[in-house]
């Protein structure tokens, strides 16, 4: 799990940082363990999708999937789907907390025909199953229809409503002030629900229902509350109506605390121009001196910063921050962290590379074997940094992965480039993980492999495309204890 860590910051920094950020990050935390939760007939329980799915639609940051695990053992967890229809889920993150987790799985790829596609999850040796529904392009069919027809659940025209968060006069609301409404779908397909502007704040919900949807998680939008007291807001759906209260305190005194950075909980996938969500947040804890509330904005690096407001105290003692905005090309950003009369802390967090499409395959083991291709996950062509490089998985496991960098001040093209070697200014390296999930390194051996060197040419550089070959043996630090060879292997990437 440490290289796949590493796979994610390889591709825009040069070996020394990328091995020291490595060490960092799998240190603590070493690798997730636990199930997904799943019913008796193994569908995930919950699975929420959102966002709208349409055919030849490339998925971006608003689809994705929420699931529920139970963590056994904290660390680092990848948790991926199989590629269904042209398009799949994954999430890579570090959670810190025993017990149920929310996950979430951020879709890639465009779905390719109308229907309903179900995708096999997949975290540790757990399995369970989830459905998404496909429209057509202008968005019917695939569901039922382009609008989804369902009533609101209520009481005596009160909405049937669980509240979440921190609601006082003077207090931003956020990704962390949810109300989760009750509903009954009798037509799947897509939906948008939304409150009017009450009290300064609005409440808001998109994307796709399915028959076997319970619930809707409604989102405040930012708003900052102007008073203090009871407020109705009111929902529609079709003929169906209802409304929920939320009680606006008076503004909360602070807190008193100081943060605990080293503990923090990085939650999220963080990739370059993909923007931020919900799932997006750090949660950071607290030592409590003082119980009392935290408003707290910190300052943006990367393109994107954070925010957080509610109540700290010795039962909750930790702060949540969302993240928002869209990341850029950076490696690595450290976000200072400030509030509670206590000292400033810093908490880094790396980014993935631009998402790819195109190829990336070859033979492996023999000159004879079938090809085996590759999912293709990122693809960097960065002039700023000098830096080429791609990744890519087993489309049979989902967890075999090759990754190719080349950090040069000049690449020629169609030059043979021989990996983990100094040589005009050229350094390169390819690292892989086995299916078995045995990590495989070749980032420290800096010389030229004496046996079976692995080579790569790039035959076409643009500012989106990067076209070549490779082939050879993929060694562990030059002890050749582990070995894989690569024949034939070509790749043609657009990003």
């Amino acid at each position: 799990m440490k290289k796949l860590l590493g796979l994610l910051l390889l591709f825009i920094t040069s070996a020394i940082v990328f091995t020291s950020c490595q060490k960092e990050l799998s240190a603590e935390g070493g690798l997730a363990k636990g199930s997904l939760i799943k019913d008796a007939s193994g569908d995930c329980v919950p699975a929420l999708p959102n966002g709208i799915f349409k055919v030849d639609t490339v998925l971006v940051g608003s689809n994705y999937v929420d699931v529920k695990v139970k963590i056994t053992q904290v660390g680092v967890y990848t948790i991926s789907t199989d590629t269904v229809n042209g398009y799949s889920f994954r999430a890579v993150g570090v959670t810190a907390v025993l017990g149920d987790n929310t996950i979430r799985l951020l879709g890639k790829g465009k779905p390719i025909a109308v229907g309903t596609d179900v995708f096999k999850v997949k975290f540790d040796t757990s399995i369970c199953e989830f459905n998404i529904n496909v429209l057509n392009a202008t968005g019917g069919g695939g569901g039922g229809g382009t609008v989804a027809a369902f009533t609101l659940g209520n009481t005596a025209g009160g909405c049937t409503s669980t509240i979440a968060g921190t609601y006082a006069q003077n207090m931003p609301t956020g990704p962390g002030n949810t109300v989760t409404i009750a509903i009954t779908v009798q037509t799947p397909g897509t939906f948008t629900l939304s409150t009017a502007l009450i009290n300064g704040v609005r409440y808001s919900a998109a994307g796709t229902l399915a028959l076997t949807t319970t619930s809707i998680i409604l989102v405040a939008d930012g708003g900052t509350p102007a008073a203090a007291g009871l407020f109705a807001h009111a929902l529609s759906a079709g003929t169906s109506t209802c409304s929920f209260d939320i009680t606006y305190t008076a503004p909360l005194a602070p807190g008193v605390y100081t943060f605990n950075c080293g503990s923090a909980d990085v939650q999220g996938t963080y990739q370059s121009g993909v923007a931020m969500d919900a799932s997006n947040k750090i949660v950071i804890p607290v030592t409590v001196t003082t119980a009392g509330a935290y408003n707290i904005t910190v300052t943006a690096a990367n393109g994107i910063s954070f925010f957080g407001s509610g109540m700290v105290s010795v039962a909750s003692p930790t702060v949540t921050l969302f993240a928002t905005g869209t990341p850029g090309t950076g490696l690595i950003a450290n976000y200072v962290v400030s509030g509670g009369g206590g000292p400033n802390c810093s908490v880094p967090i790396p980014f993935d590379p631009p998402a790819a499409t195109g190829f990336i395959r070859a033979r492996v083991g023999s000159a004879t074997a079938s090809i085996t291709t590759f999912n293709v996950n990122t693809a960097v062509l960065n002039p700023n940094a000098n830096t080429i490089g791609f990744a890519g998985d087993n489309n049979a496991t989902g967890t075999e992965y090759i990754s190719i960098a080349v950090i040069s001040p000049a690449i020629v093209i169609n030059t043979n480039y021989t990996v983990n070697q100094i040589a005009t200014g050229v350094f390169m390296q390819v690292d892989y993980a086995t299916p078995a999930g045995i990590d495989y390194s070749s980032a420290t051996d800096i010389v030229p492999q004496p046996i079976s060197p692995f080579t790569v040419r790039f035959t076409t550089i643009t500012a989106n495309r990067i076209v070549g070959t490779f082939s050879g043996r993929m060694k562990d630090d030059g002890t050749g204890a582990l070995n894989l060879d690569f024949f034939g292997g070509e790749f043609d990437l657009t990003f």
